[in-house]
């Protein structure tokens, strides 16, 4: 079994399985080391494979179900296995693991208490300022009651690391709210807090089960793969790790 972090909200729902994993217990090499589930072209295409069949195993079995990420703000209802761009999935079919793959991006999974409603969103800077979270939101909101979700984000970069410039402001439609979302001005930067964006977004829906695996990904090399420390370290490449949600 893999090791990944678990929700106490969503453990408590008896039809849905979970996992927030990390970069640990995997078989790929050197920057990919060891449980790598992107696809990139310098890494091993079976051990990418093992790595996925691993967390699948680890979750009880069924079929896993990634989109091409593109930072947008698609969301699509699925019932099988099938690659499309899109940055959130919501499903009902039992079996079906539906995730998201990060390296500093924040991986937000959603389940319905009552109902066999599940989602799983991917939300980097881009993604939550444009609304990748609302736009999931307004969907489920179609399917059932919203205060009976439960939201859970998980590892994602912390605000200390997550330096914005002012042109990253152009993607809000309002100037937002910025002791609530931004941190202590600092030369030209702001310091993003996308997990007190992504809770402020759930509450004006009416959304109270709220939960978080409160991990930076940045400062945890051996946790965790993160784009930006990568890209500060000048790495050619970085992996990601995965966080999926399904129902039995």
């Amino acid at each position: 079994m893999l090791p990944c972090f678990k929700s106490k909200l969503l453990n408590q729902i008896p039809h849905v399985t979970h996992g927030f994993f990390t970069r640990n217990g995997g078989v790929s090499c050197g920057q990919y080391a060891t449980l790598n589930t992107l696809e990139r072209k310098t890494d091993n295409p079976q051990h990418v494979a093992e790595n996925r069949r691993r967390i699948v195993e680890t979750l009880g079995g069924g079929t896993l179900q990634f989109n091409n990420q593109t930072h947008s703000t698609i969301v699509h209802h699925v019932t099988k296995k099938y690659l499309q761009d899109g940055d959130a999935q919501i499903t009902q079919t039992p079996g079906l693991l539906i995730g998201v793959q990060t390296a500093d991006c924040m991986p937000i999974l959603i389940a319905h208490k009552t109902q066999k409603i599940v989602a799983a969103v991917h939300a980097g800077w881009k993604g939550t300022l444009t609304g990748v979270i609302q736009a999931t939101l307004d969907e489920l909101k179609k399917m059932c009651t919203l205060d009976e979700l439960v939201c859970v984000v998980g590892p994602c970069i912390a605000p200390l690391y997550l330096e914005v410039k002012e042109d990253v402001l152009s993607f809000l439609p309002q100037p937002p709210k910025r002791p609530l979302i931004f941190g202590e001005h600092l030369d030209i930067h702001w310091h993003l807090d996308l997990r007190t964006m992504a809770t402020q977004i759930f509450q004006d829906y009416g959304i109270v089960h709220i939960d978080h695996i409160d991990e930076d990904t940045y400062s945890q090399p051996d946790k965790f793969f993160s784009y930006r420390r990568a890209t500060h370290k000048k790495e050619q490449d970085f992996g990601g790790q995965a966080s999926l949600i399904g129902l039995f």
